[in-house]
């Protein structure tokens, strides 16, 4: 060993197992030096040099091996439910806190109690064992229930001193631990069950948002549960998915109106709306469509289309339809300075609702009322036909289609009885 690198030396008579209780830097230093001097010309030590660092290498794989084992152990055991009988501590602990209380309530607080003409329940104890006069405990009233600011009576100190020995008694023990274990119970069913409703509702939404029919519904709560999705086995007919229309749009309209009641970071004014309506009829019963155009900057478009409802159209003329549009506004809480526009078809210029609109909500000369394109589009594509007689086939396709539905209409007086009482529809 004579001429060896002290570093070297140090190496060779050092033993692994001192090694393994030195820290994890020391050792990955003292392996790297051994490989520099391993760098240079072989030695007679070189032998017990690779020896010497196959064992600082085990060693290091032992130590981690020992930290992976250790940590298992330790989430195990903060995973498992906690054991009252084990708390003496605290048990003692709440012994010492009631039989300093000064007052009633703060004894029924400390013990988890119940105050009850003349007597106290405990809430943990079961049926059976109050039968047996096990929780229950009487006290008089009149002799206060407060003593902060007074002596305590002898029959408030040996009324504190028996619900104290009762914390410790082997029946109220094991009522605890069996009142937390169905405590623990209900809140894992609550999350699993909290998990399994918004897993349906999603796919309730699905359907509705993207205009599914409600037959798909029970087809992709089958396909969900065969990949091993926890759907639960409730609510899986289509019946549950068309009655989830109604909480849905209540949810949607309530994001809607704080939105639109939210000033805008930007400007620190409410958002602009552009408002479009039209009209349709569906089994003799017309209605009014409300849409509006969002100034949405935090979304990928900078408009976005929202739908503000249907309502009935009581009376066809301009007065009655801009009120039905002011109601519309007040439902969403749009105020007449957030208004900047209005989109409609020729009908609402001929019955004069924009200038009903102006007098009604008091609108300035900076919203304007727009004949919106596609109906342009619709007149200019009608006269275009009737003066090239080269397109006459599609009126002749238009008239058949019209004739097959013809025979499938309404009666004219099917919506008359409902439509004075008529509400919005979603």
């Amino acid at each position: 060993m004579k001429g060896m690198p002290l570093q070297i030396m140090a190496a060779t008579e050092a033993s692994p197992l001192l090694d393994a209780a030195r820290p994890t830097q020391e050792i990955e230093k003292s392996a790297m030096g051994d490989s520099a001097h391993m760098s240079g010309s072989e030695a007679p030590g070189d032998v017990l040099i690779a020896e010497k660092l196959d064992s600082v290498l085990k060693s290091l794989e032992d130590l981690k091996l020992s930290v992976s084992e250790n940590t298992r152990k330790q989430t195990d055991v903060e995973s498992q439910p906690k054991d009252p009988k084990e708390d003496l501590e605290e048990l003692e602990a709440l012994k010492i806190l009631i039989r300093n209380a000064k007052s009633i309530r703060r004894v029924c607080d400390l013990a988890g109690m119940t105050p009850s003409d003349e007597k106290l329940i405990c809430d943990v104890c079961s049926l059976e064992d109050m039968r047996t006069n096990n929780g229950v405990f009487q006290y008089h009233f009149t002799l206060g229930t407060d003593f902060s600011k007074a002596n305590q009576p002898q029959a408030f100190r040996n009324f504190k001193k028996s619900i104290a020995r009762h914390q410790q008694t082997q029946s109220h023990v094991q009522n605890l631990i069996a009142k937390r274990e169905d405590s623990e119970r209900a809140q894992k069913l609550a999350a699993k069950n909290q998990s399994v409703g918004v897993t349906v509702g999603k796919q309730a939404y699905w359907l509705l948002k993207y205009g599914r029919p409600f037959a798909d519904y029970e087809i992709d709560m089958m396909l969900l549960s065969s990949a091993g999705v926890n759907v639960g086995n409730l609510n899986h007919s289509r019946k549950f998915a068309s009655e989830m229309r109604k909480p849905f749009a209540e949810a949607v309209n309530s994001r809607i109106v704080t939105y639109l009641q939210t000033p805008l970071e930007a400007t620190l004014n409410l958002p602009p709306v552009g408002i479009v309506e039209d009209k349709v009829t569906t089994r003799r019963r017309t209605g009014q469509l409300y849409g509006g155009i969002i100034f949405t900057p935090n979304m990928p478009s900078l408009l976005s289309p929202v739908s503000l409802g249907i309502l009935p159209v009581k009376a066809h003329n301009g007065q009655s339809i801009a009120n039905d549009i002011c109601k519309a506004c007040e439902k969403y809480k749009i105020s007449n300075n957030q208004i900047a526009g209005f989109g409609f078809d020729g009908q609402y210029f001929h019955l004069g609702v924009d200038s009903k609109l102006k007098d009604t909500l008091q609108l300035d000369d900076t919203v304007g009322f727009i004949w919106d394109a596609a109906h342009l589009l619709q007149l200019a594509d009608k006269d275009t036909r009737k003066i090239n007689k080269v397109a006459s086939w599609v009126d002749v396709i238009a008239a058949d289609i019209a004739a097959v539905l013809s025979k499938f209409l309404f009666g004219k007086t099917f919506g008359s009885r409902d439509r004075e009482s008529a509400t919005t529809r979603y």
